[in-house]
């Protein structure tokens, strides 16, 4: 458990999620987001609110083990009961550390997907600065 609200932690200063409801909420909206998480100890409106915003982009959804506290306390603030991950690299490897299989193979594909383009884009750039100065 302590593992997990570490990794939490180690996102955070990554700045790779968004916490709090509303701004996980607008995270889904706008595609940002690659996995939405709520606490185990959420309330029903706000879990069927973050489940309504996952169902509109198809954002993967999962619940952790622990309290909203607990999350709180490993975000660096008060009580968080929602959080989205913007990153797929570490959505994948918060999928595992809990041990929801079900998200992964959408977020496996994606992050082959991501990193595809980002290969393809690369190349672009490159040619595109060989050209003459003027």
């Amino acid at each position: 458990m302590d593992n997990l609200l570490s990794f939490i932690g180690l996102m955070r200063k990554a700045s790779a999620l968004t916490a709090g409801a509303e701004a996980s909420f607008d995270a889904c909206r706008t595609g940002r987001a690659r996995l939405i998480v709520t606490a185990a100890d959420i309330s029903p409106n706000t879990l069927g609110a973050a489940r309504e915003a996952a169902a509109e982009r198809g954002t993967p959804h999962i619940a952790l083990p622990c309290g909203k506290a607990e999350v709180g306390r490993a975000l660096g603030a008060g009580d968080c009961a929602v959080f989205t991950v913007c990153d797929t690299g570490f959505a994948i490897a918060l999928c595992q550390k809990t041990g929801c299989t079900g998200p992964l193979e959408e977020l496996e594909r994606r992050l082959r997907r991501e990193k595809k383009k980002s290969r393809t884009r690369g190349k672009a750039d490159t040619s595109a600065r060989r050209g003459t100065r003027r």
